[in-house]
């Protein structure tokens, strides 16, 4: 699936330039400034900033770009994702009824244009795998649906290859100064998007990896509180995947620019967060692993009844424990000492 993905982007790469050069857009999208960096051939000094809407991908998507930046330096890991569809955001600066329609009439004929000449032959392992008749798919196969929301207005293009159903690309067009549930306008005023652009010319729009890392936070916070440990799970491990990569980095005796621009503030800004996720109570939904041949209705009573009865008795037991461990601290600590634990290390 990931083959077939990536040759969408040509797709997505068509409709994000037509939308950048059209006048309506122009007028009606919220802008900021962009960091351009060219993969294998990354060098700071010859950046340069270019002004366009504030827009990223989101989601699983965006870290399979990540990877598909960093393998060209790093190629120990892989990350493993069931991910089928990119999520780009994008931030409207009014949405009156006259917008609105101007904005869906625009973006349908961007797609339709878009996906005019577009074919693909798919690879045997997909074929196999999901058990197709069809070998090569077209524009017969696209079609795209509107969705109006309290905060935003969305674009959701469906595949369709025989019997296998799902939707490829989401474009949210957000309102009031908003670009994503977390993310508003402001926090990019200051502060540069990230444009890599690849030997094929295909332009990526990306967070900054810990500013994409803290939308993976939120999102997982989110499924845990919903009971949701498949997809909290699933969200762990991409967050897992950057750790593992920066273990990778660290050996590296001349670190890439692009690899420093990428994850060379892992230790600042997500290692903190990393950590988080990796406890308790987050820990409990990896346990979904140890499941495989149960029922996924089974499955998570299973974990709500542990993680009911683990909140329990750290609940009954947490504030002794802290009392405990401040004592025992307290006479570890003096000033030779305060660096130690000043200046996190990795051994926990």
């Amino acid at each position: 699936m990931d083959n077939l993905l990536f040759d969408y982007y040509k797709i997505i790469n068509n409709i994000i330039n037509e939308i950048t050069k059209n006048e309506f857009f122009q007028q009606n999208l919220n802008y900021c400034n962009y960091k351009k960096n060219r993969i294998n051939n990354y060098n700071q000094q010859e950046n340069n900033i270019v002004y366009k809407p504030i827009m990223f991908c989101l989601g699983g998507m965006a870290y399979k770009i990540y990877e598909y930046i960093i393998i060209n330096y790093i190629n120990t890991y892989t990350m493993v994702t069931k991910t089928q569809d990119y999520d780009f955001s994008f931030s409207l600066k009014n949405n009156d009824k006259t917008t609105l329609i101007s904005l869906k009439n625009l973006i349908i004929k961007i797609f339709n244009t878009s996906i005019n000449n577009y074919s693909y032959r798919l690879d045997k392992n997909i074929i196999r795998y999901y058990k197709l008749n069809s070998q090569t798919i077209n524009k017969n196969n696209f079609s795209i649906e509107v969705k109006e929301k309290n905060d935003r207005i969305q674009f959701i293009v469906n595949c369709k290859i025989d019997k296998l159903n799902f939707h490829i690309l989401e474009l949210s067009f957000w309102y009031n100064g908003k670009v994503s549930d977390l993310f508003t306008i402001n926090d990019f005023q200051k502060n540069n998007l990230i444009l890599y652009i690849d030997d094929n010319l295909l332009c990526f729009y990306l967070l900054p990896l810990n500013l994409l890392v803290d939308t993976t936070l939120h999102a997982i916070i989110n499924f845990f509180e919903s009971r949701y440990f498949d997809k909290c799970n699933k969200y762990i491990k991409r967050v897992e995947y950057i750790h593992n990569i920066y273990s990778e980095y660290k050996k590296l005796h001349n670190k890439p620019n692009m690899l420093k621009n990428i994850i060379g503030s892992y230790n600042k800004y997500i290692r903190k967060k990393y950590r988080l996720i990796n406890d308790y109570p987050y820990s409990i939904s990896t346990y979904n692993d140890k499941f495989k041949d149960i029922d996924n209705e089974t499955k998570n009573a299973i974990l709500r009844c542990v993680y009911y009865d683990v909140r329990k008795e750290n609940k009954s037991i947490l504030d002794e424990k802290i009392d405990q461990y401040v004592n025992d601290c307290k006479s570890k600590i003096n000033k030779s000492s305060i660096n130690k634990y000043t200046e996190e290390t990795d051994d926990v």
